[in-house]
């Protein structure tokens, strides 16, 4: 009688184990999914695994991915609100109303940047003269690839000097797209920078910053690889030798990159 109790405990114990593992991996895929921005199939990972075992924990990490659905949701929404879209000749999808306030050597410089996206040619140098207007062109070029859903994560790296000027143009040429500044103290950083992994968003550093912390922005806070959409370089002469912080940003991976 005691060995026929034994051999029922054990196989309750192997049992508990197989289900831990379980739900451990179905976190781990959850987890995976949510820092690549899928966040739909994070959450009903998620609960596949609360399913299993509902536990307090894993209900607060369901509440999480459906607050980040919901103000994805919540900026799809003030997007759509006012589309007036118009199709250029060689088939991008941009604002009408941005379009508009172009000059048309800089509508030929967005075509340009999207062909090469839309070619997979993964980056290009806009060498337009100073003044022409690269950074409208730039910004529309996001704003035109958010608005399809081509992109979800753009990574701008520019002199520190120079971020105001950056933010007050997405103000003026694209407010419906989120722009975070990515400097200053370590606790904000790591704050920003996570807000950036998991939504549509535009992080903004400086150079000084991927001298040091290239390693951050390459990776998830689990230590897995995260790969941006885009990595454009504002001033882009700083990397014409093979220094830090050309080597830094090489080393920080994406599939496109505007200089």
């Amino acid at each position: 009688m005691a060995c026929a109790d034994g051999n029922v405990l054990q196989s309750r114990e192997n049992l508990y184990q197989d289900v831990q593992t379980e739900v451990k991996k179905l976190i781990a895929e959850a987890k995976t999914y949510a820092a690549e921005g899928e966040l739909y199939k994070s959450i009903k990972i998620f609960k596949k695994a609360y399913k299993i075992a509902p536990t307090e924990k894993i209900l607060s990490r369901i509440r999480r991915v459906e607050e980040a659905i919901a103000a994805e949701k919540s900026d799809s929404d003030e997007e759509d609100e006012n589309l007036g879209l118009v199709e250029l000749d060689n088939g991008m999808v941009i604002y009408k109303k941005l379009v508009e306030r172009l000059y048309p050597h800089q509508i030929e410089g967005i075509k340009w940047m999207y062909d090469l996206f839309q070619n997979k040619r993964k980056g290009g140098i806009l060498a337009d003269d100073m003044g022409l207007g690269k950074t409208i062109q730039v910004i529309a070029l996001i704003s035109a690839l958010f608005d399809a859903k081509l992109i979800k994560h753009v990574l701008l790296v520019l002199p520190l000097s120079l971020i105001p000027n950056w933010t007050n143009e997405f103000a003026n040429w694209a407010p419906g797209i989120k722009v975070e500044e990515y400097h200053g103290p370590v606790a904000k950083r790591k704050a920003i920078l996570q807000q950036c992994m998991h939504r549509r968003s535009v992080c903004i550093t400086t150079y000084g910053l991927i001298v040091t912390k290239w390693e951050t922005l390459g990776e998830t806070l689990d230590g897995r690889e995260f790969v941006w959409d885009y990595i454009i370089l504002d001033e882009g002469h700083r990397i014409k030798n093979a220094s830090k912080t050309t080597k830094g940003l090489h080393k920080i991976p994406s599939r496109n990159r505007i200089i």
